[in-house]
C-alpha cells in the first residue's frame, strides 16, 4: 500500500513538475520540464541539499579542506556537524525529497551524477542517527534502481550503473561497519547491485574493492571473487588488496587495510609465507641479482615471488596515506595502516627491494608539443578528486576546473597555441640537415635515441590533442563523465579582486602558517607569475588547491620550472628567495619548525624533479651530437672513397662538428639549481633526518670547493679542511657505515681532534674510551666555567657540528638559562649505550639538582626515563615522565624513549585504556611525517617503521593481558608461537640503533608478563647483536644480566665475547668449568635443549682448545665425541670434528712422507720416516700413533655424517670429500694393493666402501652442489673412483638431466678421448629405460651442434663491408625447426637447486631426491630471427631465445675461445659466495661477486648468458667526459699516442702519465650522481661499486687475473655492481705480455673516483681485508675449487704440456705442471707469502698489511705509466 502511495506522489510531482515548467518557461510541458530538469536548478537544489549535511569553514583558513597539520588531501571537506544532529526533521526531508527528484530526473540523471552521488554519500557519512541513515540508504535504493533501469545512452558505452558501481559500494563501506538495520540495509543495496544487476556490472567486478568478510556478504564476496580469479587463492587475494590500497578512495583503502590486518591477524600460513622472503634473503645477493650488460652476467630474480610481493606490500602501505584526508576517515586510514606496518614489522631494507615511485615528471609543452599538463590534472587529479568527493563545496570548484581546461583547449586554441609551441621547440632550433637526420631510423638509432627522447624532440603530428582538442585526447571512460562539463556554465565568484595585495618577500616564515596553508599560498603567488599555455591550466585549478595536496604537490615543480625557465628575473627572484626563507630556517641555532620534515621534503622533491628534467635536456642534446657525429663521419666517408676513385690525393681529417647548444631556458634552469648553496642543502638535509642526501649534497660542496678528492691514482689529491671533516664525519655517523667513517678519519690533517676521537669511538663501540673523552671534556668545560682559561674553541665547532648531541639545547656552556651541553648530553648517552643504567640514573639525580633550568631538567629527565624503562623501575619512571612531559616547547618531548617509557608505565598499572589512547596518539604523530619522507626511500621511512613495529609488541601483549584469565599458563614459547618475536627479530636491520630498543621493550614485556627466562633471552639476544655489531663493552653488560637469569646459552655467549676480545684462556676456563658442572648435576634425563647447549659448549671447548694447542689428540676426541653424542643430529658437531681430524691428516701425512737426507735406509733397505731422528736404534717405538692414512676413514665418515645430518656446511664437506678420496685413489692406483702395507690395505677397503656407500645414500641434490669437480675427475687413474664418480654422475644426470647437460657438452666434445669416452657413457647409461628422457637427450645433441654452428658462423665473400644483423630463418633453418626442445634455457637461477630442509624425523638428511626438484622449469620455445654480430675480432653473436614461459633469454655465442676458464671462475665465485654468507663481516656488508652462466660447448667456443643494464667502464668514463666537453675520443687517443711514442726511454713514467693525468681529471663520481639522482639509491649503488670492486680486486689477484682494461670492468646500471667478463688472462698470464702487466688489479683515478671522498680509505679497504680474510679462513676450501683446474687443464696448458703428440693421445688425467705452478702461487699468496704481481717472497703478512701493499700497488702511478697504453691508465 505504501508504494502504491509513493509512486501516486510521484506521479503527481511528474504532473505538478510540468505543469510549473510551462508556466515558467512558456514552452511546452514536457520539453519545459526536460530543461528544467537538466539545468542549473537541479544543480543549485542538491547544492542545498549538500550544504545541509556539511558544517562549512572559512575558506580563508583553508576553504573546504581546512588548514593545520597532517598529510590531508584528497580533498574531502573539513570537520562534521556531530553535535547532536539539530535538524534532523529538516535532514530527514531533505532525502525523502532527494529521493522524489531522483525519480524525476529520470534520464537526465546523468548529467548530475557526480552531484548526487557527492549528496547521498554527504547524506550517509555526515548524520548520526539510525533514521537518518536509513533514509539515506533508501535513497541510494533508489538511485541504484534508476541507473540500472536506464542501462548505457549509447550501444557502445558501458552501462551507467557500471560506470558507478565501484563508487557506489565505496560509499556504502562505511554502512557495512555497523551493526543492525544500517547493516542489513547497505548488504541488500549491495547484493542488488553485484547480484541482481552481475550482468550490467560484470566489466566493473575486477575492480571491485574488497568487502569484510561478513556472513551476510558471503553471496556478494563469492561473485567478486569469482570475476576477479581470487577464490581459494590467498597470495592472488592479498595482490587484490594491493591494489585497493593504491585506490583513490580513502573508503576503498580503509576496508581493504581492514582485510589486509584480518588476513595477517588469522592466517598465519599467509604472513610466515610473505616473510620467508625476508628471512630467506639475508644471503640472496651472493648470487646476484639484477645485471646485464655487453657480454654476460647472473639474471635478474624473477618477479612476483615472496620478497617481491613482501615489498609491494610495504611499498603500498607507505603510499595509501599519501594524500589522506583530514577528517575522521582520513586519520582511521593513518592509523589503520600504522598498525598494519607494525603487524609486518621493520623489515631490513637490504633484504627487500621496497622501490617507491618517483616524483611526477615535468609536462614541458615547448619540447612535447602536446599538452601534457592539461591532461594530468584532468585524468589524475580532478577525475581522483570528482569521483571521491563528498563536499558539495569542493566538488563546484572541481567542477569548475574541468570546465575551464575543457573549453579553454578546443581545437581552434590548441592549434595556434602548439603551433607556437613547436617554434620555439628544440627541434625547431637545429639545422634543416639535422631535422632530416632525426627522420631516419637507421642514424636515430645509432646515435642511441630513445622513443622518449624523440617524442619529447620531435613531438608528435598525430596526437588527437593537437587535432581535436584536449576532450578527444582523453581516455574514453573519462570523456563519459565529463562530457557534460563541454557545454557547462559555471563560473566562480571572483575572490581575487577582493583579495589583499601581495606582500613583498617570502611567505615562509612571514607568520606561523601550517605547511598545508604555506604551500597553498606559495602555489597561488607562483600562479600570477606563472607564463604561457600553464598560465590558465593552473588558473583553472586554484580554487581547489586548498582541497587536495597532492595536487598541490604536482604543481609546485610544473610551476616553479615555468617561472625560473620563461618567466622574468623578478619573478626568478621571488622563487630564490622563498627557497632561501626555507633554507636559512635550518642553520644552526635556530628552533626547530613543527613540520619541518615537511617542508624540506617538498623543496628536495623539486630540485630532483628539475634536476631530472636538466639531465634529460642534456642526454637529448648530446644524442643529437653524436648523431651529427656519425653523420659528419658518414660523409667524409664518402668524400674519401669518391676521391679514391678519382684516384685523389691524401685523406684530409675533418673536424668534428660542435656539440649541439642547449636552449636558454635549459640553462636558466641548470643556473637556478646551481645557484643554491649545497653546503645550505646539506645542512638542511642533516636537520631533517635525510642523511644520505645530506651526505650527497655536503660531496658535491666539499669536491667544488676543493677542486677535487682524495685521490692517490689522480693527478692531484686533496686535503680537506677540519670543519669539512667534522661535518663528513658526523654524517656518516648517522649512516650507520662504520666503514666510510673509519676512512674519513684519514682525511683529517694533523691527527684527530677530540670530537674526531669520541665520534670515532662511539661508533667503534668502544663506550668505556668514549666515556674517558667525555670526562676529560666535561672537565675543561668546568674550567672555562671557572674561569679558566682553556681552549675550547674545538670543542664548540664540534658542537656546532653535531644537532644530534645537542637536541632542543644552549650549546656549550650548561649554564642556568639553557639546556645541558653536547657533552653532557654526550656522557649520558654513552651511559646508556655502554648499560651502566644505574649510574646514568644517579648521573640524572645529580644534574636534576644542580640544573634548575626547565630545558635542562627536562633533557636530563628524558635520558632517565630511557634508563628507568629499560630496568623496571617504575617510580622513577613516573617521576622522569612527569618532568620530562613538562619541558617548554621545542624540545624533544615525543622522543621514543619517552613514549615507550609512558606506554609501558600505563601497562603496569592495568591502566590499559591509557595505553591505547597512548598507541594512537604515538602512531598518528608517526603517520603525520612518515607518508612524507618515505616518498624519498624506504630506507628514509625505516626508523619510523621500527617504532611502528615495537608499538604493534606493546599492543599485542596488551590484548593478550587483557584477554588472559588467571589460571591460564604462558611460557616462552607460547610467546613465541603467538607474537613470532624471533622471526620478526630475524627481518629487522642488524644495527644496534633499531635492535636495542627492541629487545629492550620486549625484556620488559616479558618481565610484566612473569616470564623471566625470556626476559634473560631477550638479554642474551642484546649481548649477541652487541658482540656481532662490535660493541664488546656493551655486549659484556647484556651478557652479565643474561647470566643472572640463567638465560640458557648465556655462559656460552659470554665466552665467545672473552675470545673476541683477545682473552682465548680465560674463555676455554669458563667453558670447561660449565662443562664440569653440567656434568656432575646430570642425571640422564635433560631435556632436547639442554643436551644441544652441552653439545654447543662442548664443541666450542674441542675447537677453541685446538686452536690454542692446549691438549693432545687422545682429549680433544674425546670432546668432539663428547659434543656429537649429546646432540648426534647437530651437523656441526660431525663437521668440525672431520674438519680436525683433516688437519691431523694434512699434517701428518706431510711429516710421514718426508724423508730425511741424511737418514739412510733401514736394514731391509726401506727409507727411514723423517720423525726416526734415532736411525732406528731406539729400543722404544718412535714416530706417529696412527698412519695419515688411518684417519681417513673417521675424516670421510664424519664429513659424509655432517652432509646428511644438514645442509649448511655441504658446500664445504662435499669438495673436501672428493679432493681425499680422489688424492687417496692416486696414490692407491701408483702402487699395486697387494704391495700395499696391511693397515693401509685396510684404510684403503673402508675408505672404498665408505664411499660407495656415500654416492649411493646421499641424493642427488646435494651432488648437484659438486658438479664441476665430479667432472673434472671423470678420469681418474683409481678405477675404484673413477666407478664410484662415474656412478654418482650418472645419479646426477638421472635426477636433474637439464643442469648435467648442459655441464657435461664440453665433456662430451672433448680432444680428450678417454674423457669424451667416460662423458658419452654416462649420458648412456642416464637415458636408459625413460623413452622421454632419451629424447631429450636427443634433441640437446642437436641442440648443441647447431649453437657450435652458429658459433663459429662466417660471412662468406668479401668481409670489407661487415653484417651487424643476420637472420636466423636463412642461416639456421635447421636449428629453428629443432626448437621448440625440452631443454631447459641455461640460465645462472637454473644451475643453482637449493638443498631441501632436512625433515624432522628419519635419519636421512634429504629425503628421497625427486627427479624433478625445480618445478616450472622454463625451456627453449623459440629462437629470434635477428642475431645481431658484434663488431669485435671474433664477431660474436648475440641470440635471444623465446622460453616456454613467453619471456625473452638473450646469449652470447662466443667463438675461438676456451670458455672453460670462465666456467671454472663462476663456480669458484659461487662457491665464494656461499663462504661470505657465513662470514658475519662480509654478510653485513653484502659483499659477493655477480655470478653470470658460462656453458662451454667445445674447448673453444661457448654460450654465455647475457643480460641488460651493464655498462663499460671505459664507455661510462667516456660518457662523462663528452658530456663536460673536454673529451673528443679521436682527438685524444692521436695526442696521447704521440706522447707515449715520443716519451724519452728511461725517463719516469709517472710524469708521463701526469701529463696525460692534466687533461682528463677524475670524473666518475658524476656519472654516478647522473644515473642514480635519488640520494639512498646513490648511496648504496657507491657501496655497491666499491664492496664488488674490492671483492674482485682482491679474488682476482689471487688467481692472477689480468687485462681488466675498461672494457672487461662492467658496471651495472642498475645497482652500480661491479662485474667482470673475459678470463683469458688467467694465472699471472698478464706477466708474459709484450707490455707486461704492473698492476695487480685495476685502481685509476675513476675507479678511486668512485669510491667517494676518501678514496680507496674506508669502504674498499675493509672489504678488500675482509676479503682476504674470508680466503684466508678457508683456503682448503678455495685451493679444492681451484684444483679443478689441474685435472681439467686449459686449452693453452694441455697444448704445452703435449707438445708434438697427436691430438687425443693424452693420458686421461695428468697433473699440469703449468697448473700446479699456477696453484703454489695462489698458495703462496693466500699464505701472504708471496707479495704483488711479480709474487715476491716475504715473511707472512696480515690481511691489513696485505691489502695495503696491493693497494699501493696498485695505485701507484710509476706501476701504472708502465702499462699498456690501451689499457688506458688514465681512465
Amino acid at each position: 500500500m505504501s508504494r502504491i502511495f509513493a509512486y501516486d506522489i510521484i506521479d503527481r510531482t511528474h504532473e505538478y513538475l510540468d505543469i510549473l515548467a510551462s508556466k515558467i518557461m512558456g514552452k511546452e510541458a514536457k520539453e519545459a520540464a526536460a530543461q528544467l530538469l537538466n539545468g542549473h536548478v537541479v544543480a543549485m537544489l542538491l547544492k542545498d541539499a549538500g550544504n545541509r549535511f556539511l558544517q562549512h569553514h572559512d575558506t580563508g583558513g583553508g576553504g573546504a579542506g581546512g588548514s593545520g597539520a597532517g598529510e590531508g588531501g584528497g580533498g574531502g571537506g573539513g570537520g562534521r556537524d556531530r553535535s547532536g544532529d539539530s535538524g534532523e526533521a529538516d535532514k530527514m526531508q531533505t532525502l525523502r525529497s532527494l529521493a522524489v527528484l531522483l525519480q524525476l530526473m529520470g534520464r537526465y540523471i546523468t548529467n548530475h551524477m557526480p552531484h548526487v552521488m557527492a549528496v547521498l554519500a554527504a547524506a550517509l557519512r555526515d548524520v548520526s542517527s539510525q533514521s537518518l541513515k536509513m533514509q539515506a540508504l533508501s535513497a541510494w535504493r533508489v538511485f541504484v534502481r534508476c541507473l540500472a533501469s536506464l542501462g548505457a545512452k549509447r550501444q557502445d558505452e558501458e552501462p551507467l550503473l557500471c560506470r558507478v558501481a565501484q563508487q557506489v559500494v565505496v560509499v556504502l563501506m562505511e554502512a557495512l561497519e555497523e551493526a543492525g538495520p544500517v547493516q542489513g540495509a547497505a548488504v541488500s543495496i549491495l547484493e542488488e547491485i553485484v547480484v541482481t544487476h552481475r550482468r550490467l556490472i560484470r566489466s566493473a567486478l575486477p575492480r571491485m574493492p574488497p568487502l569484510p568478510s561478513l556472513p551476510a556478504l558471503a553471496h556478494v564476496n563469492a561473485a567478486i571473487a569469482a570475476e576477479q580469479q581470487r577464490a581459494n587463492d590467498p597470495r592472488r587475494h592479498l595482490q587484490v588488496l594491493l591494489c585497493s590500497l593504491r585506490s583513490e578512495s580513502l573508503s576503498v583503502r580503509y576496508a581493504a587495510l581492514g582485510e589486509l590486518r584480518r588476513e595477517l591477524r588469522e592466517d598465519r600460513p599467509l604472513l610466515e609465507q610473505v616473510m620467508s622472503g625476508a628471512l630467506g634473503a639475508s644471503g640472496s645477493g651472493a648470487s646476484g641479482g639484477n645485471s646485464g650488460g655487453s657480454a654476460q652476467q647472473a639474471s635478474a630474480p624473477a618477479r612476483g615471488g615472496a620478497p617481491a610481493l613482501l615489498a609491494d606490500m610495504i611499498a603500498a602501505l607507505l603510499r595509501c596515506c599519501d594524500n589522506a584526508m583530514r577528517t575522521n576517515l582520513g586519520r582511521r586510514v593513518k592509523l589503520r595502516c600504522a598498525e598494519v606496518l607494525g603487524m609486518i614489522g621493520a623489515v631490513d631494507p637490504a633484504r627487500v627491494p621496497v622501490a617507491m615511485p618517483l616524483p611526477d615528471p615535468l609536462c614541458e609543452y615547448r619540447l612535447e608539443g602536446t599538452f601534457t599538463l592539461q591532461l594530468q590534472l584532468v585524468t589524475r587529479h580532478l577525475m581522483r578528486l570528482l569521483e571521491t568527493i563528498d563536499n558539495i563545496t569542493t566538488l563546484d570548484f572541481v567542477t569548475y576546473g574541468i570546465q575551464t581546461l575543457l573549453q579553454e583547449h578546443t581545437p581552434e586554441k590548441m592549434a595556434e597555441e602548439c603551433a607556437g609551441a613547436r617554434d620555439s621547440s628544440l627541434f625547431a632550433t637545429l639545422p634543416p640537415e639535422t631535422q632530416a637526420l632525426l627522420r631516419r631510423p637507421n642514424y636515430v638509432a645509432q646515435a642511441g635515441f630513445t622513443p622518449s627522447q624523440l617524442s619529447m624532440l620531435m613531438g608528435t603530428p598525430s596526437d588527437p590533442v593537437l587535432t581535436d582538442g584536449l576532450f578527444a585526447a582523453l581516455p574514453p571512460r573519462v570523456q563519459l563523465v565529463v562530457r557534460p562539463y563541454m557545454t557547462s556554465r559555471f563560473t566562480l565568484e571572483d575572490l581575487v579582486s577582493r583579495a589583499p595585495g601581495e606582500l613583498p618577500g617570502a611567505i615562509f616564515g612571514r607568520s606561523r602558517h601550517s605547511f598545508r596553508r604555506w604551500l597553498e599560498l606559495f602555489l597561488k603567488a607562483l600562479s600570477r607569475r606563472v607564463t604561457g599555455p600553464h598560465q590558465r591550466a593552473i588558473g583553472a585549478v586554484t580554487s581547489v588547491l586548498k582541497c587536495d595536496l597532492p595536487l598541490m604537490r604536482f604543481l609546485l615543480p610544473q610551476a616553479v620550472h615555468n617561472i625560473i625557465a620563461y618567466g622574468s628575473a623578478a619573478d626568478g627572484t621571488f622563487v630564490r628567495e622563498e627557497v632561501s626563507a626555507l633554507l636559512a630556517s635550518c642553520q644552526e641555532g635556530c628552533e626547530a619548525l613543527p613540520e619541518q620534515e615537511l617542508y624540506l621534503q617538498a623543496l628536495f622533491t623539486l630540485l630532483d624533479v628539475l634536476h631530472r628534467w636538466v639531465k634529460e635536456m642534456q642526454d637529448l642534446a648530446a644524442a643529437v651530437s653524436q648523431l651529427q657525429l656519425l653523420a659528419a663521419q658518414q660523409q667524409q666517408k664518402a668524400q674519401a672513397a669518391q676521391a679514391q676513385q678519382q684516384g685523389g690525393g691524401a685523406r684530409v681529417q675533418a673536424p668534428e662538428p660542435p656539440p649541439v647548444a642547449l636552449p636558454p631556458y635549459v640553462k636558466r634552469v641548470s643556473d637556478f639549481l646551481d645557484s643554491i648553496p649545497k653546503r645550505s642543502l646539506a645542512q638542511a638535509a642533516f636537520r631533517c633526518g635525510a642523511h644520505a642526501r645530506s651526505l650527497q649534497y655536503f660531496e658535491m660542496y666539499v669536491r667544488a670547493d676543493n677542486l677535487g678528492a682524495m685521490n692517490p691514482a689522480a693527478y692531484s689529491s686533496v686535503v680537506y679542511k677540519p670543519d669539512q671533516v667534522s661535518f663528513l664525519l658526523e654524517v656518516y655517523g648517522q649512516l650507520e657505515e662504520p666503514d666510510g667513517l673509519s676512512g674519513l678519519v684519514q682525511l683529517r690533517q694533523g691527527g684527530l681532534t677530540r670530537s674526531d676521537q669520541i665520534l670515532v669511538a662511539e661508533k667503534a663501540g668502544s663506550w668505556g674510551e668514549a666515556l674517558a673523552l667525555y670526562e676529560h671534556e666535561l672537565g675543561r668545560e668546568r674550567e672555562r666555567e671557572r674561569g679558566s682559561s682553556g681552549n675550547g674553541g674545538a670543542w664548540q665547532q664540534w658542537g656546532a657540528v653535531l644537532p644530534a648531541l645537542a637536541a632542543g639545547g644552549g650549546g656549550g656552556g650548561g649554564g642556568g638559562g639553557g639546556g645541558l651541553s653536547a657533552v653532557e648530553q654526550g656522557r649520558l648517552r654513552c651511559l646508556l649505550q655502554v648499560g651502566h643504567l644505574q649510574a646514568l640514573l644517579q648521573q640524572v639525580d645529580g644534574l636534576l639538582v644542580r640544573r634548575p633550568s626547565p630545558l635542562a631538567r627536562a633533557q636530563a629527565a628524558a635520558l632517565g626515563v630511557a634508563a628507568a624503562w629499560r630496568l623496571g623501575q617504575w617510580d622513577e619512571l613516573a617521576e622522569y615522565l612527569g618532568i620530562a612531559e613538562g619541558q617548554p616547547e621545542g624540545a624533544a618531548q615525543e622522543h621514543l624513549d619517552v613514549c615507550v617509557g609512558r606506554l609501558l608505565l600505563a601497562l603496569h598499572g592495568g591502566k590499559y585504556s591509557d595505553v591505547h589512547s597512548g598507541l594512537v596518539a604515538t602512531r598518528a604523530d608517526i603517520m603525520a611525517i612518515l607518508p612524507a619522507i618515505s616518498q624519498e626511500s624506504y630506507l628514509r621511512a625505516y626508523p619510523h617503521v621500527a617504532r611502528l613495529h615495537m608499538l604493534q609488541e606493546v599492543q599485542d601483549v596488551l590484548t593478550l593481558m587483557q584477554e588472559r584469565q588467571p589460571t591460564d599458563r604462558l611460557d616462552g614459547g607460547t610467546l613465541n608461537q603467538r607474537f613470532r618475536w624471533k622471526e620478526r627479530l630475524a627481518a629487522t636491520q642488524a644495527s644496534l640503533a633499531i635492535q636495542e630498543p627492541l629487545l629492550s621493550l620486549r625484556r620488559q614485556l616479558a618481565d610484566l608478563l612473569g616470564l623471566r627466562q625470556e626476559a634473560g633471552l631477550a638479554w642474551l639476544q642484546h649481548a649477541k647483536l652487541c658482540r656481532g655489531t662490535g660493541h664488546p663493552e656493551a655486549a659484556a653488560t647484556a651478557a652479565l644480566q643474561a647470566l643472572e637469569r640463567n638465560a640458557p646459552g648465556a655462559v656460552l655467549e659470554r665466552a665467545k665475547l672473552l675470545w673476541h676480545t683477545d682473552q682465548q684462556q680465560r674463555a676455554i676456563e669458563e667453558l670447561q668449568a660449565a662443562l664440569r658442572y653440567n656434568n656432575e648435576r646430570s642425571t640422564g634425563r635433560t631435556s632436547e635443549t639442554e643436551r644441544q647447549l652441552h653439545a654447543r659448549v662442548a664443541l666450542k671447548v674441542a675447537t677453541w682448545t685446538a686452536k690454542q694447542g692446549q691438549m693432545g689428540y687422545l682429549e680433544l676426541k674425546a670432546l668432539y665425541e663428547a659434543a656429537i653424542k649429546a646432540d648426534d643430529k647437530w651437523e656441526k658437531g660431525y663437521f668440525q670434528y672431520a674438519r680436525y681430524l683433516d688437519q691431523l691428516h694434512s699434517d701428518a701425512k706431510t711429516r710421514q712422507t718426508t724423508v730425511l737426507k741424511d737418514a739412510g735406509t733401514s736394514a731391509k733397505g726401506d727409507k727411514k720416516p723423517a720423525t726416526d731422528r734415532l736411525g732406528g736404534r731406539s729400543r722404544v717405538a718412535l714416530g706417529e700413533e696412527r698412519a695419515y692414512y688411518e684417519y681417513l676413514p673417521d675424516i670421510l665418515t664424519n664429513y659424509s655424517r655432517a652432509v646428511s645430518s644438514g645442509r649448511r656446511h655441504a658446500l664445504h664437506a662435499l669438495p673436501r670429500i672428493l679432493t681425499l678420496y680422489c688424492d687417496f685413489g692416486m696414490e692407491a692406483a701408483a702402487a699395486p694393493r697387494r704391495a700395499l702395507p696391511s693397515k693401509e690395505r685396510v684404510a684403503a677397503t673402508a675408505v672404498v666402501n665408505l664411499m660407495k656407500n656415500l654416492a649411493r645414500s646421499l641424493p642427488a641434490t646435494a651432488w648437484l652442489q659438486v658438479l664441476p669437480q665430479l667432472i673434472s675427475r671423470i678420469c681418474h687413474p683409481s678405477a675404484d673412483v673413477t666407478d664410484v664418480i662415474q656412478g654418482i654422475l650418472v645419479r646426477v644426470t638421472e635426477a636433474f638431466p637439464q643442469q648435467a647437460l648442459w655441464s657435461l657438452a664440453a665433456v662430451c666434445k672433448s680432444a680428450v678421448q678417454a674423457r669424451r669416452a667416460a662423458a658419452n657413457t654416462i649420458m648412456t647409461n642416464a637415458r636408459k629405460g625413460d623413452p622421454r628422457k632419451a629424447r631429450m637427450f636427443d634433441q640437446f645433441a642437436q641442440l648443441v651442434d647447431m649453437l657450435i654452428k652458429l658459433c663459429h658462423w662466417n660471412q662468406p665473400g668479401s668481409n670489407r663491408n661487415p653484417v651487424k644483423v643476420i637472420s636466423a630463418a636463412q642461416e639456421f633453418d635447421t636449428l629453428l625447426r629443432l626448437l621448440p626442445v625440452e631443454v631447459m634455457v641455461p640460465v645462472q637461477d637454473a644451475f643453482t637447486c637449493p638443498l631441501p630442509p632436512v625433515p624432522a624425523t628419519g635419519s636421512g638428511a634429504y629425503g628421497a631426491a625427486a627427479a624433478d626438484q625445480m618445478p616450472g622449469l622454463v625451456t627453449l620455445a623459440a629462437l629470434e630471427d635477428n642475431i645481431l654480430v658484434m663488431p669485435s675480432l671474433q664477431r660474436p653473436k648475440k641470440m635471444t631465445f623465446r622460453g616456454s614461459d613467453g619471456a625473452l633469454y638473450p646469449f652470447l655465442a662466443k667463438p675461438k675461445d676456451d670458455l672453460r676458464k670462465d666456467y671454472r671462475l663462476m663456480d669458484f665465485a659461487s662457491m665464494l659466495n656461499s663462504l661470505f654468507s657465513k662470514h658475519a663481516a662480509a654478510r653485513r656488508r653484502n659483499l659477493r661477486i655477480r655470478t653470470y652462466a658460462v656453458l662451454p660447448l667445445t674447448e673453444d667456443c661457448g654460450i654465455l648468458q647475457w643480460v641488460n643494464n651493464l655498462n663499460a667502464f671505459k664507455a661510462a668514463c667516456e660518457e662523462i667526459y663528452t658530456a663536460e666537453g673536454i673529451y673528443k675520443r679521436r682527438e685524444f687517443s692521436a695526442s696521447t699516442k704521440r706522447t707515449y711514442e715520443s716519451w724519452p726511454e728511461g725517463m719516469s713514467r709517472s710524469k708521463l702519465l701526469d701529463k696525460v693525468l692534466m687533461q682528463l681529471p677524475p670524473r666518475m663520481h658524476r656519472w654516478f650522481l647522473a644515473k642514480f639522482p635519488e640520494p639512498a639509491t646513490w648511496l648504496q649503488a657507491r657501496l655497491n661499486f666499491t664492496r664488488t670492486n674490492a671483492v674482485w680486486c682482491m679474488t682476482g689477484h689471487m688467481l692472477g687475473l689480468g687485462d681488466r682494461h675498461g672494457e672487461n670492468v662492467l658496471i651495472d646500471t642498475a645497482s652500480g655492481d661491479t662485474m667482470h667478463v673475459d678470463f683469458g688472462c688467467l694465472f699471472d698470464k698478464g706477466l708474459v705480455l709484450e707490455v707486461p702487466e704492473m698492476v695487480p688489479f685495476r685502481l685509476t683515478q675513476n675507479v678511486v673516483d668512485s669510491f667517494g671522498v676518501s678514496g680507496v680509505e674506508g669502504a674498499f679497504r675493509k672489504c678488500a681485508e675482509i676479503t682476504l680474510q674470508v680466503l684466508r679462513q678457508h683456503k682448503e676450501v678455495f685451493m679444492t675449487c681451484a684444483e679443478t683446474f689441474l685435472y681439467d687443464p686449459l686449452v693453452d696448458w694441455t697444448k704445452t704440456s703435449s707438445a708434438g703428440g697427436r691430438p687425443g693421445s693424452e693420458p686421461a688425467e695428468v697433473e699440469n705442471p703449468a697448473a700446479k705452478d699456477a696453484l703454489a702461487t695462489i698458495q703462496g699468496r693466500l699464505s701472504g707469502t708471496l707479495l704483488g704481481v711479480l709474487s715476491q717472497p716475504s715473511l707472512p703478512l696480515s690481511c691489513e698489511g696485505q691489502a695495503q701493499r696491493l693497494i699501493s700497488e696498485a695505485s701507484d702511478k710509476e706501476n701504472l705509466g708502465r702499462m699498456y697504453i690501451w689499457w688506458m691508465p688514465w681512465l
